[in-house]
């Protein structure tokens, strides 16, 4: 955890009690990757829903996916089905682009 190297002090359940303070005032997003923990991620300011991310099962990195395909989708969905969709969560898993490479090049 960063914050332990710059505030060795502070203790475990503070920092979840204001990650959940700042999670209920919208300032930032949680987002359960399984066994690969949680993350949280500033929320952008208008910003409604979650984006999906794409988890890399060989480094474990994980990048966020912002198409405005997705928001076409999520429109299809709400108009098909007379739904109001306030929230999803959407995940991919596979190898990044740099960890393909390198697999390749064994």
């Amino acid at each position: 955890m960063i914050i332990r190297k710059e505030y060795p002090e502070i203790g475990l359940a503070t920092v979840y009690r204001t990650m959940q303070l700042l999670e209920q005032n919208s300032i930032v997003c949680k987002f359960d990757f399984d066994e690969d923990g949680i993350r949280y991620e500033f929320m952008e300011p208008g910003n409604e829903h979650q984006h999906p991310h794409f988890i890399c099962k060989e480094c474990g990195k994980v990048y966020p996916i912002k198409d405005t395909m997705l928001g076409f989708v999520k429109n299809k969905i709400e108009k098909k089905y007379n739904l109001k969709i306030i929230n999803y969560s959407l995940k991919f898993y596979g190898v990044c682009a740099n960890c393909n490479k390198e697999l390749s090049e064994k």
